[in-house]
């Protein structure tokens, strides 16, 4: 083969390979996919929900990835308090333009803080999972 023959056939090859990894949206290091199979998985994990919803005196944490709020802490325990069935939701106009706008909450979780006392909160229980720690309560 001569040079020009050579070099051709390169390009061609090359490009051949190119439209391959492209055409079989299987590029290894492809960051868009990335983000975009974690994107899927997050929010497949943000829909599922306990087979048998959640109880007073279950044991919950945050699913990861779904943390909204500062307290609890990622995989710090919580305690279902209370399942509220209409949920509620936060009418405060300066809510507009926030992540917590219209989230429903529908579960009143009990939290022990850094100093000890005991406080409830209300949570959009979709961010949540019952413990893998905790044995069966209530």
């Amino acid at each position: 083969m001569n040079r020009h023959q050579d070099s051709a056939f390169k390009h061609l090859m090359s490009n051949m390979l190119e439209g391959a990894v492209h055409s079989s949206g299987l590029a290894e290091d492809d960051p868009v996919n990335d983000r975009h199979e974690h994107l899927l998985a997050l929010q497949r994990r943000f829909a599922a929900s306990p087979a048998s919803g959640f109880r007073p005196g279950q044991i919950v944490q945050w699913k990861p990835g779904m943390r909204n709020r500062r307290i609890p802490a990622d995989g710090e325990p919580a305690i279902v308090m209370e399942v509220l069935n209409p949920p509620v939701f936060d009418m405060c106009p300066d809510m507009e333009g926030s992540n917590l706008f219209r989230e429903p909450l529908t579960l009143v979780l009990g939290i022990n803080d850094k100093e000890g006392d005991f406080l409830t909160f209300h949570y959009d229980g979709r961010r949540f999972e019952v413990s893998p720690d905790a044995g069966e309560t209530a």
